[in-house]
C-alpha cells in the first residue's frame, strides 16, 4: 500500500464510516469540517466518489450551525478492498489496527494523526504531537512505532473519563513530526501548516 492510498486508510480509520446495505450496497463516506475539506478534494482525486455539504449543529459547537463536508464513495470494490486490508465492519474505534499488508507507515500515520491527533503548543509553551486511540491493538501499533523509529518509550493506560488512550509526545515531537510530515505528499493544510510553524 503506497503513501497516498495508506494515508487515505489511515484517515478513514479515524474519521471514516462504512456502511453496508443488502444486494451488495454501501459506501464509505469522511465527513469533516469546513475548514479541513481541503483533503476531500485531494482523496476525490486519487479515490473519486462525490462530495458536498451540509449544514447542522453538535455538541462540540454548542448548538451554533456549522458547515460540513461529505466525501462519498459508493463503489463495491473500493469497500471491498477495504474490507480485505483489514478495515473493520462494526465497532471501528474498538477494532481498528494497521492494515493486515504490508504498507506505508509514514503515510498511514500522518493519515490518522491528521484524523484522530492534535498537533501544536501546550499551556506551557511547549510543541507536541498527540493522538487519541481506543482500539488496544492500534495503540500497541503505535507505542512500537514510536519504540522503534524514535526510541520513544510510552508505558500509557486508558484515561477514566473517556475510556481511550491519549498519546503525547513532546521531548521528540520534532522527530516523530519530520518523519512523517517533512517530505509529505498528502495532509490536511491545517495539520500541515502547524507542523511547518513548529518547525520554525
Amino acid at each position: 500500500m503506497k503513501e497516498e492510498h495508506a494515508y487515505i486508510y489511515g484517515l478513514l480509520l479515524a474519521d471514516g464510516n462504512l456502511y453496508l446495505n443488502t444486494r451488495n450496497r454501501g459506501r464509505i463516506t469522511l465527513e469533516i469540517s469546513e475548514r479541513d475539506k481541503d483533503i476531500l478534494y485531494v482523496i476525490q482525486d486519487i479515490a473519486e466518489g462525490q462530495i458536498h455539504s451540509r449544514k447542522r449543529s453538535t455538541n462540540f459547537t454548542n448548538g451554533e450551525v456549522k458547515e460540513f463536508y461529505n466525501w462519498a464513495n459508493t463503489k463495491i470494490e473500493f469497500r471491498h478492498e477495504l474490507m480485505e486490508y483489514g478495515f473493520p465492519i462494526e465497532d471501528k474505534c474498538l477494532e481498528c489496527d494497521v492494515p493486515n499488508i504490508l504498507y506505508n507507515e509514514i503515510g498511514f500515520w500522518r493519515g490518522y494523526i491528521d484524523g484522530n491527533g492534535s498537533i501544536g503548543i501546550s499551556a506551557e509553551g511547549k510543541g507536541f504531537v498527540s493522538v487519541t486511540i481506543k482500539s488496544e491493538k492500534l495503540k500497541d501499533a503505535y507505542v512500537k512505532f514510536l519504540l522503534n523509529k524514535f526510541g520513544i518509550d510510552k508505558n500509557i493506560h486508558r484515561n477514566k473519563r473517556d475510556d481511550i488512550y491519549n498519546i503525547m509526545v513532546i521531548k521528540d515531537h520534532m522527530q516523530v513530526l519530520n518523519y512523517l510530515y517533512k517530505d509529505a505528499t498528502i495532509y490536511i493544510n491545517r495539520k500541515y501548516n502547524n507542523y511547518i510553524m513548529l518547525r520554525g
